[in-house]
Order: structure tokens, then sequence, then C-alpha cells
């Protein structure tokens, strides 16, 4: 088959061949295949995953002080850490305490984690002699140093959170429920971890009677090791009897209460002492160490409606919290959330009756897995809905035909872009599909430049059809290919962006880069093929070859007769014919411009990194004061619960009292998980879903903030309103780290910084990393005495250790259970509540008598230590607020509060000294750095300016190249400053802030733009080669080029209206819509006026340059005639002879 082409390129050739090949429909559909598989196969999750590795190196050191754990512990392990070389770290954060260090090794963004973890392992291991004592033991109880190095990565987050609870059942018994239930959710093949918490263990308990044990002549060291020792059991070997081999085993291991009962002790007067004669032997709950409760509120029952969930709720249980245990599943890497939480549920609901007694009630308390596939439901929608308004912006513009070519085009660039976003190991979640929302009015611009061109060729019926679309799509091919990888270089750089919003930030320009570049190749090789099939629907002029200029000439006849372009012409007309308008309108733009810009320093426009979040939750996180006992902890609580069952949007929600909740990113980051004992606590609070409520999440956690401090404040407790973060999580949203100097003198400006956030307005949740004082008694062992009586500090320091917090000296070794079962050895609170009953306890001696404590101890009354904090190898204390009001951001707050720290002097009378940036290189002095959300915005926008510079730069060169010249791009270039006539008023008028996302519009606006000046620019030169005069090529270029601006600016509108719907990316719609908007109507009228000044100017240079060259050469003409000798003349002849 002939394939038509007036165009012996290779590209020309390319649309040649594609517009009737039998390869155009296969292609079609297996890029339709590829992307259905893409969709199919994605995991989906609602953020994109941020690989930081994160390294907690724990190290426990019995006894020893807080300045000791720092200076002989925590400092070399820093020092070791900071020196890796080959994966380097970022952060090293420490806290040193009395007993023990924690040492934190943050490795930079996207590092490899394995090799990372090898790294820290080889250099820690390598130098592991320098410990003190000489060495490191993994046992725990051992006098030695003891370490533990865990990898914290953002898959231990628990993506589903399942609790258990009933009226009639207590948390032993739930617990106990909840094991084999964990056991079978284990055994899904996505599951990575599952986990319980609440409840107390299975523990076999041996009471120890003080006075029992002096009658007897025992002690608690004793018991101890008769039990380790009587808990043996391992292979002997084997007897060879009658050729065969008999395995032998020796000893078994303890099975019960009555075998652990049955242990002798020791002797008293001849006859054996049983365990059992000496201490109470039960099996069952372990002591109370933590508090799990589970409430309802107003909403429970529509969540059952909104999240397919489920809470069933006792009658009679209304107005008061009920125990609960709940088990957590995390998923393993690169699987997909919505299926490991749709085989979560479907694992509970066949294991319901076997499992779970009738009167036990669970519910999802956290399914991020649901929240994600409808995340990703809703984005897939939007993306439908984007693709269908465009397609039907094209057809009441052109037509429907034309409009049945993009319906092919845009779903088949879609479909590519999603298979190269699984491929290189992108995740379904909102930023990648945010990307292909955005660039549904980028993409769609190729096949709009190319239909509306074959659909004016096919309007002049000049050339038979295929020909007239080969033509069409040849002739815009230079201005679409150059715009297209404008487009590419402005959306680039924004990859490079560093920090925690580098790969949240990424998936937005590398999808939409791919997208741009499957766009072009849709465009030369679908769009002519779908133009043949569905456009070609009349019969040509007879004249069926016509020259170029015949072509060209009917381009002016067709626009002519327009009514746009008799209005288009008389406007620019005059304008081009008058320069006193021209400056009017320069002046103009200057004045919208600036005007604009004022916005953001007048407050009118707000800047913040990102918008609040509408999730369906959030937490108060609970700090009573140092000293407070579980029970008061846990009361604290229940009264913040009290008031939130009130709040008519809560559903649901969970108290975990003495130890740590499920964390997410945040709590992660902030390792939250570490948080137990008995002055800590936390609610997680779960809201109706957002369709069913009207307010948006943070501003139902304002509106519960000022009752619950007020709550709080009676008890002297310190609570935290904490919301699910938008993006990359920080310590927290204002951090003032207060470094350098003396301990004294960090404490004494760390005090007044705080008072200062206390008394900020719009400052809210105000902590700082310093405890409250707690006494402390320390048991002092007079070792004369000790020595005199035959008995050694260890013995006496271990019955003390037993007496009061119990230690766990073996485990019952039983098949049947799922979990071990601690022999644990304590006295009853009784005998070790108080000092005086502690001095109670009598020791036996060698030689024969008891000896009580009273004579071998004597009490010192202090104040515990306080933790000490070190970041990146310098002693700090953290300061920490949230922020709440119209101004909600770190950046105001910070202005607000850098004059009264400015104020601040240390303790020697010296001036504070801030750095927004750079830790201070000294600990000489006392400094204030600013950390927290504040660092991420500037690290952001720094990032996002330079790449956009960067971009705007490969820009320029790009033009300079493709048009030779430098004067050109800058005509091309200079709507981009036009955006921000849109993009700052549509921010103050929606109320909406300027966030990272609003950037990323203008960033990306840039190319759009730019995209439409290349075609007015492109087309306008090309005219004036031809011959038509300045004024006629420049007014032509915009009035033809004004549909297919036009419709790619529409396209951008009703591709960035859905994205309005979600509080992150709004402010990247807002700046799409307004800044489209008003840039383009302002580059229709600017852009002209420019390239027409432009173009005179070059012509008064060209007539200037061959005017001086002409009268250099007649110059020189005059000058070589003036030196050139006159002319010989001949001599005269006299008259001849006849």
């Amino acid at each position: 088959m002939a394939h038509y082409t007036t165009d012996e390129t290779f590209l020309g050739k390319l649309v040649g061949y594609f517009t009737t090949s039998k390869l155009t429909p296969l292609f079609i559909g297996t890029a339709l295949i590829l992307g259905l598989f893409a969709v199919l196969v994605t995991p989906s999750e609602e953020d994109p995953q941020i690989v930081v590795p994160m390294v907690d190196i724990i190290v426990a050191v019995p006894g020893a002080s807080a300045e000791e754990v720092e200076s002989q512990v925590v400092k070399p392990l820093e020092r070791l850490i900071w020196g890796i070389d080959d994966f380097p770290v970022e952060y090293v954060y420490s806290m040193s305490h009395a007993n023990y260090g924690v040492v934190t090794a943050r490795f930079y963004v996207n590092s490899d984690q394995q090799r990372s973890l090898v790294q820290l392992y080889d250099k820690i291991f390598n130098n592991i002699d320098k410990a003190p004592g000489g060495g490191v033991s993994f046992a725990p109880g051992s006098p030695m140093v003891q370490v533990m190095i865990k990898l914290r990565d953002i898959n231990d987050v628990p993506q589903v959170a399942v609790t258990l609870y009933s009226e009639n059942y207590g948390d032993y018994d739930l617990r106990r429920m909840a094991q084999p239930i964990a056991d079978q959710l284990a055994q899904i093949p996505d599951a990575a971890e599952v986990d319980i918490i609440g409840g107390r263990p299975r523990t076999l308990r041996v009471i120890l009677d003080s006075q029992k044990m002096a009658a007897h002549m025992t002690s608690p060291p004793q018991i101890a090791q008769v039990v380790q020792a009587a808990n043996w059991s391992m292979p002997a070997g084997k007897f060879q009897v009658n050729d065969q081999e008999l395995l032998v085993d020796a000893g078994t291991f303890l099975q019960n209460a009555r075998e652990v009962g049955n242990l002798v002790v020791g002797t008293f007067q001849g006859r054996p002492v049983y365990l059992r004669d000496v201490a109470e032997i039960e099996d069952g709950p372990g002591e109370v160490d933590n508090y799990v409760l589970f409430g309802v509120g107003p909403q429970y029952q529509a969540e059952e409606e909104a999240l397919g969930k489920t809470i069933e709720w006792p009658a009679d249980a209304h107005g008061h919290t009920i125990p609960g245990v709940t088990i957590t599943v995390a998923k393993k890497k690169g699987t997909n959330s919505v299926n490991a939480a749709a085989a979560v549920e479907q694992k509970l609901a066949q294991i319901r009756s076997q499992l779970i007694p009738e009167d036990v009630h669970y519910t999802f308390t956290r399914n991020y897995g649901f929240t994600a596939g409808h995340k990703a439901d809703e984005l897939l929608f939007h993306l439908g809905i984007a693709t269908v308004s465009v397609i039907l912006l094209v057809g009441v513009f052109l037509s429907w035909r034309d409009a049945l070519v993009v319906l092919i085009a845009v779903p088949v660039v879609l479909s590519i872009t999603l298979f190269w976003s699984w491929s290189i190991g992108y995740t379904l979640n909102r930023v990648t599909l945010f990307a292909l929302i955005m660039s549904i009015g980028i993409l769609v611009d190729d096949p709009i430049v190319d239909v509306e061109n074959i659909h004016r060729h096919f309007s002049m019926r000049r050339l038979p059809p295929i020909q007239a679309i080969i033509y069409a799509v040849n002739e815009v091919r230079p201005p679409v290919i150059l715009a297209t990888f404008t487009v590419i270089v402005t959306l680039m750089p924004m990859a490079v962006v560093g920090g925690l919003m580098g790969p949240y930030m990424r998936p937005m320009p590398v999808n939409a880069s791919a997208a741009m570049l499957m766009s072009l190749a849709v465009a030369l090789m679908v769009t002519p093929w779908c133009a043949n099939k569905f456009l070609k629907h009349y019969e040509p002029e007879p004249i069926t070859t016509r020259r170029r200029t015949d072509v060209e000439e009917s381009h002016a006849d067709y626009a002519k007769q327009t009514a746009y372009y008799h209005f288009y012409q008389r406007t620019m007309g005059a304008i081009l014919d008058h320069r006193g308008l021209q400056w009017i309108c320069y002046l103009t733009v200057m004045v919208m411009m600036m005007a604009a810009m004022g916005l953001v320093g007048t407050k009118m426009v707000l800047v913040k990194l990102l918008p609040y979040d509408n999730k369906s939750e959030f937490s108060v996180v609970i700090d009573t004061p140092e000293g407070t006992t579980l029970e008061d902890t846990t009361r604290v609580a229940m009264e913040l619960g009290d008031y939130l069952r009130t709040v008519n949007e809560v559903s649901d929600y969970q108290i975990y009292a003495g130890t740590a909740s499920p964390f997410n990113f945040n709590g992660l980051v902030r390792h939250y998980f570490m948080r137990e004992g008995s002055n800590v606590a936390e609610i997680q609070v779960n809201i109706v879903d957002k369709r069913f409520r009207t307010e948006q999440n943070h501003d139902i956690a304002t509106r519960v903030r000022p009752a619950l401090h007020a709550i709080a404040d009676k008890y002297g407790a310190r609570i935290k309103v904490l919301e699910p973060p938008p993006g990359p999580p920080n310590l927290s949203t204002l951090v003032c780290q207060i470094y350098g100097g003396d301990r004294e003198s960090q404490v004494a400006v760390a005090k007044q910084v705080h008072e200062v956030f206390d008394h900020t307005q719009d400052v809210v949740d105000v902590d700082w990393y310093y405890e409250d004082d707690q006494a402390k008694d320390t048991l002092v062992v007079d070792d004369e005495k000790v020595n005199q009586v035959g008995l050694s500090k260890e013995m006496v320091v271990k019955t003390l250790r037993m007496a009061m917090a119990g230690m766990d000296i073996s485990h019952l070794r039983l098949s049947g259970e799922l979990a071990p079962v601690p022999i644990h050895l304590r006295f009853p609170v009784a005998r070790r509540n108080s000092v005086e009953a502690l001095k109670e306890i009598r020791l036996p001696t060698p030689s024969g008598r008891v000896i009580s404590l009273a004579e071998l101890v004597k009490v010192e009354r202090s104040v515990e230590e306080k933790s000490i904090y070190h970041e990146n190898l310098q002693r700090v204390i953290y300061v920490t607020g949230d922020v709440a009001g119209r101004n909600a951001s770190p950046v105001y707050a910070l202005i607000n509060m850098w004059g009264p720290i400015q104020e601040i002097t240390t303790p020697a009378g010296r001036p504070i000294k801030q750095h927004l940036f750079l830790q201070p290189k000294t600990e000489k002095d006392v400094v204030v750095k600013w950390d927290g959300e504040w660092h991420t915005t500037v690290e952001t926008f720094r990032d996002m300016g330079g790449a956009f510079g960067i971009a705007l730069l490969v820009m320029w060169v790009l033009l300079v190249g493709w048009f030779r010249s430098f004067s050109v791009p800058g005509v091309i270039m200079s709507p981009i400053a036009f955006t921000l006539v849109g993009i700052m008023p549509g921010h103050w008028l929606t109320g909406t802030w300027f966030t990272a996302t609003s950037m990323m519009g203008m960033i990306a606006l840039a190319g759009i733009i730019v995209r439409n000046s290349i075609l007015v620019v492109q087309f306008a030169m090309e005219r004036r080669e031809e011959g038509m005069s300045m004024r006629d090529a420049c007014i032509e270029a915009g009035a033809l080029r004004t549909m297919p601006i036009f419709l790619t600016a529409a396209a951008v509108f009703v591709g960035a209206f859905v994205i309005l719907l979600d509080p992150i990316f709004n402010g990247l719609a807002t700046s799409l819509i307004w800044g489209t908007g008003a840039s383009t109507l302002l580059s229709l009228v600017m852009v002209p006026i420019y390239l027409f000044n432009h173009l005179q100017h070059q012509e008064v240079r060209e007539k200037k340059r061959t005017f001086k060259e002409a009268k250099q050469k007649a110059r020189l003409r005059r000058e070589q005639q003036a030196a050139a000798p006159p002319p010989e003349t001949p001599p005269e002849e006299g008259p001849v002879s006849a």
C-alpha cells in the first residue's frame, strides 16, 4: 500500500507510515492492555513510600548515670556512626538516660537499607572492644553493656489495627483470645509483622513471702538460681542397641505451677524447703503495667455505612469505656495494602465463630488499606472525569469526530504512563494519580493541536484527506516537539528536590514528563491514524495536487472568514499601530504583577509547606508529670475520653495508657513506639468519614483542643493534639533547638524560649525535652557490714531488684502456648511499696542467722537525672509547639517569636544568636536554631526555586538552539511572569494556602504557557519568512493559534478542576486554573506586542546594518578611486599621408 507523505525527514515519513499502517491499531490495543495490567497489579496506598533508613542502637548500662552513659557509651557511638564513609548518615540523634542510652542514625533519603545496616554493624562491632567493661552482651541481665540494634522502616507501620473489646471479659482473657487470632493473621501472604497491644500476658507469678523465707533461711537469689537450674533439658546422645540407635534426652522442662512449687530451694533443720513453703505460685495474668480501653462516640453507627466496619456496642456500656486489646498487622514491602487489608477482613470473618465468643466484639480501628483503595478509586474516577471532560470540550468546540480522536489518544497515553510508573516501582497513590490528572491538561495538548490543525485543513478542502492529515501534522510538528520538551524541561528539575519532600513529590514530575513523551509519540503515530478513520468525511476539490504556496494562501483566506479574526485584527491592529497603547499594556501588566506579589507580603495569601489533610483520625498524646502513677495517668486519659465521647463527629476512640499505640509514619519518625511508662498515654480518635461531616479534620482538632487542654491542666498534664501530617513528618511543626554553653545555661535559655512559645498567638501544644523533677531514693549498701556478715553487695542489690521490679527468671516450656510463659519472681505490693517495707526484708547469712536490710542499707533522697539529648554530636534541648488559627503556618509563628527570643540573654548576660538553617559549629555559646516544618518548608521551596531557575535556563538554551536567536526566547518566555497575575489572586479569592503543591503548579504552568507562545511565535515567523508584513504576521499568528491555545488552556482548566476536591493538592489546581486563565489572556495580547517590537527592532537593526555596510562599501570605493593613478592618455597620431 502506498503511504502518502509530503515530508522526506524521518519523522515526516513516520507520520506518513502510521497514518495508514495496520500496526497502529495493534499499538493502541497493546497500550490499553498494558494500562489495564498496571492498574490491576500496581500496589495501592494513600501516600508514596519514603525510604529513610533509620537504625536505633539501644544500649543498656545498668547502674550508670546519664552523664556516664553520655560520655562513655553515647559519644563514642556517635563518633563511630558519624564517620561511616560509604553510606554517610544525615543525622545522628541520641538520648542518654540513667541506665541506658539510645542512638539513632538516620541515613540520607533513598539510601539502600540493607547496605546501610551492614555498614553500621561493621562499624560498631569492629570497635566493640572499646565498650565500657571491654565487651558487649546481648543477654538481658548481663552486667556488661547490653546492645540491641533495630532497623526502622516505613513498612513497620501497621496498615491494619483490629481492636477486640468486651464488657464480659477482662484484658487478660482478651489477650488470650487475641493470640490465636494473631497467629491466623500472620499466615496471610502479605502480612509482615503481627503484634498485640494491651492485655496482661499469661505469667507464672512466684510471690515471695519475706517472713517465710527468713524463717526457712532462703533468699530470692537462691530461689532464682534453683528455678533456673531445674528448668533444663537437652539431647544427651544416643545408644546403639540391637543394631538400632536410641536417642536419649536428659532432663525435663517445668510444665506447670505444681512442678515449680515442688522445687526444693533449700534445707532447714534437716528437712527440704519447697518453693511452695516460701511463696505463693499463681498461674494467670501478670501484674498490670498498661491499660487499653475502648469507647464510642455519637457517630459510631455511621461508620458501618461509611467504611464498611461494624462497631457492636453493648447496650448497657454507654457512658464508659470497656477493656480492649488491639492486634496490628504490617504489610510486606512492595505488597498492596488494599489486598492485605482485605485479606485480614476475610480471615477474621472465617475464624469469627471458632476463635471469638459471641459476646466479644471487634472493629477495625485502623484500615489504611481501605482508605488507600477508596482514595485510589476516587482518583481513578476523577481521572476518568477529567478525560471525559476534555473529550467533551473538543467535541463542543470542534466536532464529535474530532473528540473521537482525543477519546482514543488520551487513554493510550495514560495506559502507557501507568505501565511505565509500575515498571519503575511507583505505587498507585495520591501523588502518582494526581500527576496523571494534572497531565490530562498537558498531554492532551499534542493531540488537540494536531486535531485542530487537521480539522482546519479539512475545512479548507484543498487536499485529499490523507495528504491533508499528513500535511497538517507535519506543519505543527516542529513547534509541538519543541513545546513538549520545554514542558519536560520545566517539570523534571522538580524531581531533584531534597529531604523528605523529595520522594514524596518525585512521582509528580516523573509521571507527568513520561506522559508528555507518550503524548508526543501518540500525536505522531496514533492521532493521524484516528483522523484518517474518523475525520475523512468529505470530498476534496477536483485539483488534488497543489503547490505549498497554494495551500498556504488558503490559511489567510480561511482565517479572515471568522468573526473572531476581524475582532482580533481590529484590536491588535490598533495596539500595534500606536506606541502609546503598547506602553499602556506594559504598565498595566507590571502593576498587576506587583499587586499580585503584594498579596503575599500583606498576608492576604498565606504560605505553608502543605495544607492540612482531611483524614478521619487524630490522636491526643498525654504526658503527666514524672512520678505520676499509671492509674492516675489512665484517669486523666479517661476524663479526656469522656469529653471526646461528646464530640459529634467522633465514631470511636482507644486509650493506650502505659504503652505505645499503633504508630503511623509520624510516630515512626518521632519514635512514639518507644513510649511506655506510668506517666504516658495516648488516645487514638477515629472520626466519621468525610462524606458524613461538614468540617475538616483540622477544624475539628482545633475546636476540641481548648477543652482538652482545660482538662489536662487540672492534673498538670501536657497534651498534644496530633493530626496525620499531610506530607513528610517532622519532630514537630515548630522546633527550637538550644545548643551550646553549659547545661545550666541551656536549661535557663530553654525555659525562656518555652515561655515565649506559651505567650505567642496561634502557638499551641507547647512542650520541651526536659523532664519534671522526680524524687528518687537510693539504697546505699554498707560494704563493710555486708562483708562482715558474709554476704555480697550483688546479693543485696539483686534481692532489692527482685523485690521491687521483679525478674523473669525462666519460662514454662509449653507446647500448646503461642507465646512464652515467664516465671516471674517478685514480692507482694505491700512488701515493696515503701522504703520501710523493704528494710524489713531479711536475708540468711552463712553463719546461720538472718539480718534485716535495714542494717545493711541506708537511704539517700535525691532527684532523678534528666535525659541528655544530642543532635549531630552536640548537646541540645528541644522546645516544640504546633500552630493553630488563621496564620497556622510555622513561617508566621517564627516571625512573631523572632523578636522576643532575640531579647533573651544567657545567664552570663550575652545575647542569644538565632540560626535559621545551620547548626552552630561550636558549643562555646548558647545558640538557638529553628527546625521542624520550618526547615522542611525552606528546604523544599529553596530546592523548587532552584529547580525552577534551572528549568528556565535549560528552556532558554533549548529555545536559543531552536530559533538560533538570543532574543526570541525572551519573547517566548515572557508570559511565564504573567502566571503570577492569576495565581496569587486565585489563592486569595479562594482562601487557599500557597503551598509546595501551588509552587509545583506554577512551575508546570511555565511549560504550558511557553508551549502556547511557541505556537504563536513559530507561526508568525514562518509567515514573516513567506513575505507577510510584521504586523499582519503577528495578528494572523494570534488569530489562527487562538483556538488551539484556548483548547489547551481549557483542557488544563478541566483537568485541574477535579483536583480542587483534594485538600493537599488544591493549591496545585488553583495555580493551574487561575494561572492558565490569566496568562492565556495576557499572552494573546502581550506576545504579539513583544514579537512585533522584536521584529521591528530586528528590522531597524538590519536596516542600520545594511545601510552601514552600504556606506562602508561606498567609502571604500571612493577611497579606492582616489588612490588609483589617473588613466594614461594615448598619444595623438599625426595626419595620415595620402
